[in-house]
């Protein structure tokens, strides 16, 4: 008896593990590790002081980490040929490399490195989270085809939390005692997460059981050998039946000659049309905006006066509301778009506006208007990213979703720069020469709300173009948000026996009779 509990229990065991919701556990734990990207704030200081670097040079920094973490167009053209360990493999050993570097010579264990050494090394650290994103989102939302916005929520929310995670896991093992060892938990911790987990990361196809119903609620789990999906499985066309398709002379006219929205694009269809263009315009300006903020915080903390401790706060709510943002805006969105027909690019519209309010705060603080401004920006920049990626998977099909979706975001880190080192940043060093107080081991130092009144200004502006251009696309795609997005998905497909995930609970008995 005991034997045979214990051989049901390994069972139930290897099941969870190999189904697609441990999949996704798997994911957000992984996802947690990727989360050092929003945690620049922190470690920028330690870099500035250490190397005597101006605010402009900072805010380029800045830029090698969003050029960095949002270059992913090679991870995902690699992820359209091989498997997704590959992915992670190569990730791991990318995080690894780049942030032990960077961590050896703020600590003087190698020799100073030049500026644009600095900037590779930032950029290659904060570019390893792209290979493990490609593959988790891709094979999530292929999935979860028809929950995609909640998946993606959730998936980046866990990348918002995942600096305030690994900023107390700093405190727990290191202490305040060398604020150089958060790049060395940078360097090993998230290398070390993608090597154990990543085996679980892995496309699991599954159907509506054939034997459910719309009346009951019981949980479903369909056996591998139950007979509704072993009989009579598809076969594969006859050559008598397929035919051979023309070959184009050229493959330009297929460019203009563009599918429906909600089909699959190929690769220039998408980067060529007009969608395309206006996610990508509101991208650059929005997010990059939303980029450009939450880079300088720490630097607005320090000229506002706010303690090293109040700042370490800021940076920690950023990433706390950050995760509330994606979450929300994953439920929220999809809520919207399935029960209420609204289009996606609307509430994407609305988390620019939300941003663009907590950037005014900057702009013209009163006293704690930075703790709000903190909430807000993390939780509008939160809501950005996973109806980014939810919008280009439902106009441009999922068949080449792994380049698509970096396609799209690369436009942030462009945004950023421009907004963050030729605004930010000289009017900032433009405001520290007006008062000419250069202090050793801070550079170019600048006190008062003058310091990123001008810029942050500038930077709400942006926000508010993103959201101008974000409703021309809800308007453009008010009718194909109407219709059933998800209409391709809900279709039933023969799936074979080693692929079934799970068997109805009080049929189990009857069909193992």
């Amino acid at each position: 008896m005991g034997n045979k509990g214990g051989s049901e229990a390994w069972a139930f065991i290897k099941q969870v593990v190999a189904g697609r919701w441990f999949s996704v556990f798997a994911g957000l734990i992984m996802m947690i590790g990727n989360g050092t990207t929003y945690v620049f704030p922190t470690y920028s200081k330690v870099i500035k002081t250490q190397f005597d670097y101006s605010q402009t040079q900072i805010n380029t920094l800045g830029f090698a980490k969003d050029l960095g973490s949002n270059i992913g167009i090679i991870a995902g053209l690699l992820a359209e040929v091989t498997p997704t360990w590959v992915l992670f493999i190569i990730g791991a050993f990318q995080n690894f490399t780049g942030f032990f570097l960077i961590w050896l010579s703020i600590t003087a264990r190698i020799a100073k490195p030049k500026f644009w050494q600095m900037f590779i090394l930032v950029c290659l650290g904060t570019n390893s989270s792209n290979w493990a994103n490609t593959a988790i989102m891709v094979t999530s939302v292929r999935n979860f085809p028809d929950r995609r916005g909640i998946i993606l929520g959730l998936l980046k929310g866990y990348v918002g939390i995942g600096g305030a995670i690994i900023s107390q896991l700093y405190l727990a093992i290191y202490g305040h005692n060398d604020p150089s060892n958060l790049v060395l938990l940078f360097a090993w911790l998230p290398s070390l997460l993608i090597l154990i987990l990543f085996p679980s990361i892995r496309p699991i196809r599954i159907q509506k059981s054939c034997c459910s119903t719309n009346s009951t609620n019981k949980p479903l789990l369909l056996l591998s050998h139950s007979p509704c999906f072993t009989k009579n499985p598809p076969t594969l066309p006859t050559s008598a039946d397929s035919e051979i398709p023309e070959i184009s002379p050229s493959c330009c006219p297929n460019i203009w000659n563009k599918p429906e929205r909600g089909e699959d694009f190929t690769i220039l269809q998408a980067v060529f049309s007009k969608d395309m263009a206006l996610i990508c315009l509101a991208t650059f300006s929005g997010c990059g905006s939303s980029l450009a903020a939450i880079d300088n915080l720490g630097q607005v903390g320090e000229s506002l006066g706010y303690s090293q401790r109040a700042i370490g706060i800021l940076v920690s709510w950023v990433s706390i509301f950050n995760f509330f943002g994606r979450v929300f805006s994953g439920f929220i969105s999809e809520t919207l778009m399935t029960k209420y027909k609204l289009p996606r690019p609307l509430t994407f519209a609305f988390a620019f506006l939300i941003t663009c309010v907590g950037q005014l705060f900057i702009a013209y603080p009163f006293p704690g208007s930075l703790y709000l401004a903190a909430i807000i920006i993390g939780f509008g920049f939160g809501a950005q990213n996973p109806m980014l990626f939810a919008v280009i998977s439902e106009m441009f099909g999922l068949k080449r979703y792994s380049t698509l979706f970096n396609c799209g975001q690369l436009a942030a880190p462009f945004g950023s720069y421009i907004l963050n080192v030729d605004v930010v940043g000289k009017l900032y060093d433009m405001e520290a020469l007006r008062e000419r107080k250069q202090i050793a081991g801070k550079g170019l130092t600048c006190t008062g709300a003058h310091c990123f009144g001008g810029s942050f200004t500038v930077l709400a502006a942006a926000t508010l173009f993103g959201a101008v251009v974000m409703f021309v696309l809800a308007y453009r795609t008010r009718e194909f948000y109407k219709r059933d997005v998800y209409k391709n998905f809900n279709e039933e497909i023969w799936i074979p026996q080693t692929e079934m995930e799970f068997y109805r609970l009080d049929n189990k008995k009857n069909i193992e009779d």
